[in-house]
């Protein structure tokens, strides 16, 4: 297990830790810009640990946040930088495909997210994208074993919740009600 803790400078510790017995078997210091990768930072083979390393700090806002991958090797403490060079966003590696990471990368600013799985050649953005309405969430099996494609997700009118429909309906019944009183007032015979 990897838990991440500020020290509360400018550094944050990163303990690997022995779940059997409950002792840490390493730690490594990070800097503001690198923090895990997301919930599915551990490789597939367990010998590295994924980290997002950020263009700024990630506890300071900064609209321009860029990103890019490095890898922790657990034996050696060794950090080394992925293929992914800086990317927009705000990412958080969920799944592993392949043996290439899934990252869901959360452009902000109501601009959508994406899924990515990041190769050693490129990155592929998955067919994920819910049409700019915030970051969905995906079963890990969809990302990892799943046949994924089709058209973008878009949400329907008739899901939303339940008090958005009273207050359309009153100002329906209202237009109905002038509806009616025009047609009546217009059909009065004159005297």
């Amino acid at each position: 297990m990897a838990v991440q803790a500020a020290d509360g400078g400018e550094t944050s510790s990163l303990r690997i830790l022995d779940t059997a017995t409950g002792t840490t078997l390493s730690t490594v210091t990070l800097t503001t810009r690198q923090r895990l990768a997301g919930p599915a930072a551990w490789t597939p083979d367990g010998t590295q640990l994924l980290l997002a390393a950020g263009g700024c700090a990630w506890t300071d806002y900064c609209p321009e946040q860029t990103w890019r991958v490095q890898r922790l090797d657990v034996a050696t403490g060794a950090v080394t930088d992925g293929t992914a060079g800086d990317r927009p966003g705000d990412p958080s590696l969920v799944a592993w495909r392949a043996g290439a990471p899934v990252i869901q990368q959360d452009r902000g600013a109501g601009l959508g997210c994406d899924m990515i799985v990041l190769t050693a050649a490129h990155a592929e953005t998955l067919p994920l994208t819910v049409a700019g309405h915030g970051c969905a969430q995906y079963a890990r099996d969809l990302l990892e074993e799943g046949t994924v494609g089709g058209t973008a997700i878009e949400p329907s009118p008739w899901q939303a919740q339940w008090w958005v429909y009273v207050p359309a309906s009153m100002v329906l019944a209202g237009l109905v009600m002038l509806a009616w009183r025009l047609v009546r007032h217009r059909r009065r015979p004159t005297r």
